[in-house]
């Protein structure tokens, strides 16, 4: 039996985001690499992608659905962890904030103009 069993969010979170990743991964794959040259991907083509609100928000999608895996799978493998209380909170928090951070810097460069 774990030592600090991981809270139900994390494991629900980490399911929950997983599935999603599932589906919008291979989706993001196939319109980006298969359906359509990655070596045509210029600016004025990813400019005329990000004008359609779907490809938004499948790319916001996939963001925030990492960044909350990232964090949920972290919390869950602390919880196996032999680390103290102090170090899991360190590593947790550090995560946490840096996935925050990445996540919504990508999304605000998604969902406005960057060009």
């Amino acid at each position: 039996m774990d030592a600090h069993p991981p809270e139900r969010w994390a494991v629900a979170a980490q399911r929950a985001s997983g599935l999603v990743l599932l589906v919008a991964v291979p989706a993001h794959l196939a319109l980006t690499r298969v359906l359509s040259d990655p070596a045509d991907a210029t600016v004025p083509v990813v400019r005329e992608r990000w004008s359609q609100p779907g490809w938004r928000l499948l790319e916001c999608l996939l963001v925030v659905a990492t960044a909350v895996h990232v964090v949920a799978v972290t919390r869950v493998s602390l919880s196996r962890s032999r680390f103290g209380a102090d170090a899991r909170v360190a590593v947790l928090a550090a995560v946490a904030v840096t996935s925050t951070a990445v996540a919504v810097f990508a999304s605000a460069m998604v969902l406005t103009d960057p060009w």
